[in-house]
């Protein structure tokens, strides 16, 4: 069934828009209405990921950072019960949480749900896997926590963190002495009548589930951070819940959707309007939807979605969408409210930025303004022309346009254009970049921070500029995912003159950090909203002749040091992978033993891929990495270049 509830009419209008916009791209989007606590329409469009079934209202979408609001709730819940008190230190609850970072023993529960804790933002490796469960996901984050430093003081800030919720789940289960989803269908799902959810951490029971066309489901192991999986159907449902108490009560709501985030920018809109697990609960800077609207995004490598509850019209919209299908999923959320605005009489008025005439940028503001300004995964470059803002962001290639930040015109206190508003603030020795994006409701976000200090740069680092490092430490449950979580990446080290080094990575972006001695680094990163969201202070150590690169969890190695691939025998142990270099033309055969994957990954970053031995691939000029769960001694054959056989 591809239509369902009490207005087929708009039902109707929400499938045909979704076709439009769909357009026979990717697999499959659906969407669920509710309005005044009755479920009002439902529609799907497309096909299942193996193409062979119309995508249905029944299919499970991976809801991503949905999940935080489920998680959020489950700890307010114990709250309520007198389990767990909101202040208390979080290692109050769970004794072995340890980093490298004593400050950590500070976080609170609070702080968890409220993006403060200071953690330095998601352990990518094994978070996400396609094909193979990952059977270690907690030894993973056991690992990842030894190593990782706070990037501010506990309470310091809010910046959005999925280390937070992933702990938070693990609180849940240690408090309450139960299951996560157990304790949510207890006491949540079952009062509500809600059926569908499941975490996407096991295959689902669908003969024919949802994921890219023609690709395999993947497999979510941060539980409280981005795990759920459920209709759009229920999922609204359970947004509805929260306008009118009940299984959730007033208490809860109102400490869920009260505004709990730290910023110390003040024209950050988005960082002190978190909710508890919401991503905001404050107005809407898109549409004037009253004085608070409920928020809620999330991702995953398969799916995007969004969730909004507006207690103004006592109405829900969930949305989520395959990521082939090419959809923004907050951007088409948004063109079906207001559909869905015309079809019951809303008076969905849009918010109009700044209008007034051009005025001239003084040349005091553009010197203070201008420069290099750093991002959670990029570069800025800012620049003005004819008292018009120019933004650039890094690339491989160079310098690249940003078509949205670029050609904005002052008013006097900003930079506007059509849809986008960018605006500059200093803190203390530093300029931070403010953007607003009409594509979202979130109002004006830090994106980027420039320092008025330039520091001179060890020489230790200045030795290491130029520098690629590639994964040595690869999880084969982790090989499909591609690289964002766990595959082949590549990292090259760089700077831009101020005493900052960056990490080109081919899999996260930009990661900028601070020397602090030979080889550890501090954050250098404080912006809060998205700012600094995927942060993490790299360090080196040595391991025998090599110099091994940490970043995030993962051991990087430098490329000039890796050895050039010849037949024979591999000998692998555990975990630590063979990483032999490779040149076009090449080509493997044999059979690699039960249990031994291999990755490849081009020079420049650009081409990964994982395989069995028996289909015997060309190589190309990059990187091969062989990689096992237990210890493994297997030969290898080479035809091609330098094999004699070409």
């Amino acid at each position: 069934m591809q239509l369902n509830g009490k207005n087929s009419h708009l039902a109707k209008a929400l499938h045909t828009k979704l076709s439009q916009l769909r357009a026979g791209h990717g697999a499959a989007c659906a969407a669920a209405v509710v309005y005044q606590n009755d479920l009002l329409a439902e529609c799907a469009v497309g096909t299942t990921g193996d193409g062979e079934k119309p995508a249905s209202i029944n299919d499970l979408y991976d809801i991503g950072s949905i999940t935080k609001v489920y998680t959020a709730l489950a700890v307010v819940r114990l709250v309520q019960k007198g389990k767990l008190n909101l202040d208390d230190p979080v290692v109050k609850y769970l004794p072995n949480f340890k980093t490298n970072d004593p400050r950590s023993d500070q976080i609170t529960v609070k702080m968890l749900l409220n993006h403060a804790s200071g953690l330095p933002g998601t352990n990518l490796r094994g978070s996400i896997t396609s094909g193979v469960l990952h059977q270690n996901y907690e030894q993973e984050n056991d690992h990842y926590w030894k190593l990782a430093k706070l990037k501010a003081a506990p309470g310091a800030f809010s910046v959005y963190c999925n280390e937070g919720f992933t702990l938070a789940a693990t609180l849940v289960e240690q408090v309450s002495g139960m299951n996560f989803m157990a304790f949510l269908r207890k006491e949540f799902f079952e009062p509500l009548g809600l059926k569908s959810f499941e975490l996407a951490d096991h295959p689902s029971a669908a003969k024919h589930p949802l994921y890219l066309l023609n690709s395999q489901e993947e497999y979510i192991f941060v539980t409280g951070a981005g795990a759920m999986r459920c209709t759009m159907a229920d999922n609204a449902l359970f947004g509805a819940a929260f306008l009118h108490p009940g299984v959730i009560s007033s208490a809860e709501i109102k400490l869920m959707t009260t505004p709990a985030g730290v910023s110390f920018l003040a024209h950050d809109q988005m960082s002190p309007n978190y909710g508890l697990g919401w991503d905001s609960v404050g107005p809407d800077s898109v549409l004037d939807l009253g004085p608070k609207v409920f928020h809620k995004g999330g991702g995953t490598l398969h799916f995007g979605s969004y969730l909004l509850v507006v207690p103004k019209y006592d109405l829900v919209l969930s949305f989520s969408t395959t990521l082939d299908t090419g959809l923004n999923p907050v951007a088409t959320a948004y063109e079906l409210l207001n559909i869905v605005g015309q079809e019951l009489d809303l008076d969905l008025v849009q918010i109009a930025f700044n209008d007034l005439a051009a005025k001239k940028l003084p040349a005091k503001l553009a010197a203070e303004y201008g420069g290099i300004y750093y991002g959670g995964d990029t570069v800025y470059r800012v620049m003005f022309k004819n008292d018009k803002l120019q933004v650039e962001q890094s690339a491989e290639t160079g310098w690249q346009k940003v078509p949205a930040l670029t050609d904005l015109s002052y008013d006097g206190s900003s930079f506007v254009g059509p849809k986008n508003k960018v605006l500059f603030e200093k803190h203390g020795q530093a300029v931070y970049l403010l953007r607003n994006n009409l594509a979202n409701g979130l109002g004006l976000v830090p994106i980027g921070k420039k320092f008025l200090t330039v520091e001179t740069l060890p020489q230790a680092w200045r030795n290491r500029l130029g520098n690629v490092y590639v994964t040595c430490d690869l999880n084969p449950a982790c090989l499909n995912s591609g690289q964002a979580c766990g595959g082949p990446f590549l990292a090259k080290l760089a700077t831009f003159g101020d005493g900052q080094v960056v990490f080109f990575t081919t899999n996260a972006g930009a990661l900028t950090a601070k020397p602090c001695s030979d080889n550890a680094t501090a954050y250098c990163l404080d912006a809060p909203g998205m700012g600094s969201r995927e942060s993490w202070a790299p360090s080196f150590k040595q391991a025998g002749e090599s110099e091994v690169l940490q970043l995030w969890n993962y051991q990087l190695l430098p490329v000039d040091q890796v050895p050039s691939l010849q037949a024979g025998q591999v000998q692998l142990a555990a975990y630590q992978n063979a990483v032999f270099a490779t040149q076009s033309g090449q080509q493997l055969s044999g059979k690699l033993p039960k249990g031994v994957y291999a990755a490849t990954i081009s020079a420049d970053g650009k081409e990964a891929a994982t395989f069995y031995l028996e289909t015997h691939p060309h190589l190309v000029d990059g990187y091969v990495i062989f990689v096992s769960e237990e210890k493994k001694n297997f030969s290898i054959e080479l035809a091609g270049k330098e094999s004699g056989h070409e």
